[in-house]
């Protein structure tokens, strides 16, 4: 019985240095984001993505100003899409998600990935492109 216990308390041990050691590559990035939409978990969700960046993309032809006005109202309009009944999440529930190759460029990155439709088999493929910070890999694109 001891070596049994030992056998599996050396196993976790194992697990958890894995687990916890160095930072997420961008494909497990993408995957953890995957996953949380999937659970809803909006502080999951957060941790992945560079939020401003990606609102300063929907916004580039918004003046300074007004982008600053709407600035948080759109960071709500994307975790909504994300989240509970949002429509990102919904099509992503009804979607086998295939994840492909990982291409890095210096700080920037970029993941294939495939949603195809349970019911009819469609295909959407898209990149998600990723930018290295202080905090590790941030998603900056997805579908």
């Amino acid at each position: 019985m001891t070596t049994r216990a030992l056998s599996l308390s050396i196993f976790l041990l194992l697990v958890f240095f894995i687990s916890c050691g160095g930072e997420k590559n961008p494909k497990g990035v993408v995957k953890d984001f995957i996953w949380a939409v999937q659970d809803s978990d909006s502080a999951t969700i957060v941790s992945c993505l560079d939020l401003n960046a990606i609102v300063r993309r929907s916004l580039k032809t918004t003046s300074a100003e007004d982008s600053l006005l709407v600035l948080g109202v759109y960071k709500e309009k994307i975790l909504g899409t994300l989240l509970g009944d949002g429509h990102r999440r919904i099509t992503w529930r009804k979607s086998q998600i295939v994840l492909g190759a990982e291409e890095i460029r210096d700080n920037l990155a970029e993941v294939e990935v495939s949603f195809i439709d349970k019911e009819t088999g469609r295909q959407n493929y898209t990149k998600m492109q990723l930018r290295e910070t202080e905090e590790g890999w941030k998603i900056v694109y997805f579908y």
